[in-house]
């Protein structure tokens, strides 16, 4: 509570002086920087009669960072998101050795060190002053955490450039090619439309540009070792409570609940919810020991479980309900005013409102908006304002199809690059020596000496890791839910 009072008291002072607010919030990364040292490894471990005052500091920067989130990147910058994770994998490893199931074991700074970190794990948008500090700030680390998550979000940023991109063009030339259906000549056809689908798509890829781009604040390795960190500490309670009859081995519920929040935040991606999937995460969350739990774990594990779920068609298809459902109520709310006969909503209010899916996946949320709203310029305004606007149905399923045909046709096409370099390196390879039936023989020598289970019956720890999963991700975790209400 003391820890509370004087962080409330520290944020009204950052909000009559913000040129304060960094001068605070890096005393404060310091100060809980200082209570870390370097193991025999080269991690970072709590130092021994601090794990209560690092605590405190650690639980005062979260309530920093939740109401100053401009700020999180200074996290980065001091690599503080690095040495937090390192901790938290020591414990972990130790807790995995250790065979004592006293309650004491689990230190008092885990429950802030998993909330910090779930605090980067949520999706922000960094504007063009971040993106070009990297060149300003020359004594940052090459290796540090700020300048690799700049480089992740610059290489996200490309690909769903890319993405806006390609549909643009699809859509302009769809729209080109249908002004031209009635003439003979298809090849003229095709040659004026690709001339006239540039203009249309430069004005639907000028719509998209300005589209924000949100992500978290960990890199995907970050992100892959908060998920193996969660799953293990869920599946040693279950060993726990499988071998030892008498003491029941369980998380503490505040724990449990930074573990459940940081989990949820890892799923966004679908990389990683498939992976979780495949990992025994669905089992591991239906079998949370009842002194683990706390209020609102139900919605939490739910959320867990669906995105789990959810694969890249069926999270498009809840996103263009989500979008019109959204669009819907904005033109009702719009219609009580002056405007009462427009249909258009403005592109800024449709963002405030629509940035959860946004943020679940960027690239999936562009494809089912280009499916469901169009855009345009607004004549009211001088500036770059846009207007939206929902399609009508026969034009969403056109839309559909030429997304449809337009990502299909382009994994198509690198299916086929990738075949035909195959073919040509072992061609070239079969003239060179001359012995076409050598080569084959060495290649099937080298496709054997690949695989996995060569010279061992024994499986991989990942493999053994891994369990089968009952058909698709929504049977399987139907199937488990079942088996938990039937026990």
């Amino acid at each position: 509570v003391l820890n509370t009072v004087i962080c409330t008291f520290l944020l009204e002072l950052c909000d009559r002086y913000p040129a304060e607010r960094s001068k605070m919030l890096n005393q404060l990364l310091s100060r809980l920087k200082s209570h870390l040292e370097l193991d025999i490894k080269g991690n970072h471990v709590v130092i021994d009669q601090r794990e209560k005052n690092f605590s405190s500091i650690c639980h005062a920067t979260v309530i920093f960072l939740r109401a100053l989130p401009r700020l999180r990147t200074l996290v980065l910058k001091q690599n503080i998101a690095t040495c937090i994770l390192q901790c938290i994998r020591g414990f972990s490893s130790k807790l995995r050795h250790s065979r004592d199931v006293d309650q004491n074991i689990w230190p008092c700074w885990l429950s802030s060190a998993l909330l910090l970190m779930d605090i980067m794990s949520q999706p922000i948008s960094l504007g063009e002053d971040e993106r070009t500090t990297d060149e300003s700030h020359g004594s940052l680390p090459h290796k540090g955490d700020y300048n690799r998550i700049l480089s992740e979000h610059k290489r996200q940023q490309v690909a769903l450039n890319k993405t806006s991109k390609k549909i643009s063009a699809a859509f302009g030339k769809a729209k080109a090619m249908n002004k031209r259906t009635k003439a003979r000549d298809v090849k003229k056809n095709e040659e004026k439309a690709n001339e006239e689908s540039t203009e249309v798509a430069n004005e639907a890829e000028s719509s998209f540009a300005d589209l924000p781009a949100f992500f978290p604040l960990l890199t995907q390795d970050m992100a892959e070792s908060l998920l193996a960190i969660c799953l293990q500490l869920f599946r040693y309670q279950q060993k726990k409570h499988e071998t030892r009859d008498k003491e029941v081995f369980y998380i503490p519920p505040i724990i449990a609940h930074a573990l459940l929040l940081v989990l949820t935040k890892t799923l966004r991606s679908q990389k990683l919810a498939s992976h979780c999937l495949r990992m025994g995460g669905a089992e591991l969350l239906l079998s949370l020991q009842r002194k683990s739990r706390f209020n609102g774990h139900i919605s939490l594990i739910t959320l867990a479980l669906r995105r789990m779920v959810e694969d890249e068609n069926t999270l498009q298809t809840i996103m263009e309900s989500e979008i019109r459902s959204t669009v819907t109520k904005l033109v009702k709310k719009k219609s009580r005013g002056p405007d009462s006969n427009s249909h258009t909503i403005s592109s800024r209010s449709f963002i405030e409102n629509i940035s959860p899916l946004i943020c679940r996946d960027p690239i999936i949320f562009l494809k089912a908006a280009a499916t469901s709203i169009k855009l345009s310029r607004d004549p009211s305004t001088n500036s770059n304002g846009k207007l939206l606007e929902l399609l009508p149905a026969d034009e969403r399923a056109k839309n559909t199809k030429v997304l449809v045909d337009c990502f299909r046709s382009s994994s198509q096409s690198t299916v086929s690059h990738s075949t035909n370099s195959n073919k040509s390196s072992l061609t070239s390879a079969g003239n060179r020596k001359g012995r076409p039936n050598k080569v084959k023989q060495n290649i099937s020598k080298a496709l054997r000496s690949k695989s996995p289970h060569k010279g061992s019956k024994k499986a991989t720890k990942k493999e053994k890791q891994e369990k089968m999963i009952l058909g698709s991700s929504a049977n399987h975790v139907t199937s488990q839910l079942l088996t938990a209400l039937l026990k």
